[in-house]
């Protein structure tokens, strides 16, 4: 699929700068689709997957147990030590 690019594109098999490159056609369909180049095959049209859209729940957020106040603060019984 021929296209021009918009952007740098790297990866492991290399990098392409902007301007007109041979890619390959799923390549080519993703770039399009997600608008990082141009597709310049006038007689082939990028063509787009269907969008899912599904609703999500947010998650669920865990709640902190509440705090116990440390040894020797006000309003807290103090202990008797061993032995006694």
């Amino acid at each position: 699929m021929r296209i021009k690019l918009h952007t740098i594109m790297a990866g492991p098999a290399g990098a392409l700068l902007p301007g007109e490159h041979e890619v390959a056609d799923d390549v080519g369909l993703a770039l399009c689709t997600s608008g990082f180049a141009e597709s310049l095959e006038a007689d082939r049209p990028p063509e787009f997957p269907p969008i899912e859209s599904a609703a999500i729940q947010p998650p669920e957020h865990a709640v902190l147990p509440k705090p116990t106040p440390a040894r020797g603060m006000p309003g807290q019984a103090k202990r008797k030590p061993k032995g006694e």
